[in-house]
């Protein structure tokens, strides 16, 4: 699967270079968001399976990313893999892919901060923890993770 780069822009000058996955038309609320903060400290906010980034920062009331970014943190949520077009584009894709998505968007974020804390909502949440298996978080943020899954290593008992 081909990465297409884009800037993803951040009021009122801030920006990052950051990868998708798609050159396809995005749905409405589906585009990456990066919010520059004033901490060397960032976050990086993984959505859910059938979400977007707009499950984060959805534009029509407060949301979680301006929050976080008015306190000083440095905000990244990624579009997804497989995400913000049409379900077609998921066949195929396998929890690897995933995961190798989510440390691609660590090691972007990284670039531009000291600390990164991650967090995700359900799947999103999911990610979240096994980045801070694969690396050196902060802190994690998981929102509405399963903790019983029989799909990978570290979630069976």
């Amino acid at each position: 699967m081909e990465v297409y780069s884009m800037w993803v822009r951040a009021p009122p000058w801030a920006q990052m270079k950051t990868s998708i996955w798609t050159d396809k038309p995005l749905m409405k609320g589906a585009e990456p968001v990066f919010l520059k903060g004033t901490k060397n400290v960032g976050i990086l906010l993984l959505h859910g399976w059938s979400s977007s980034p707009q499950e984060f920062h959805a534009g029509y009331f407060p949301s979680m990313a301006e929050y976080l970014n008015k306190k000083g943190y440095t905000v990244y949520v990624p579009l997804r893999l497989g995400q913000g077009t049409e379900v077609t584009d998921l066949i195929g894709l396998t929890w690897e892919d995933w995961i190798k998505d989510a440390l691609d968007h660590y090691d972007t974020l990284a670039k531009e901060v000291d600390k990164i804390f991650v967090g995700g909502m359900s799947m999103g949440g999911n990610l979240a923890l096994q980045l801070a298996v694969e690396r050196d978080v902060t802190g994690v943020i998981p929102m509405g993770a399963s903790l019983l899954m029989r799909l990978h290593p570290l979630f069976v008992f």
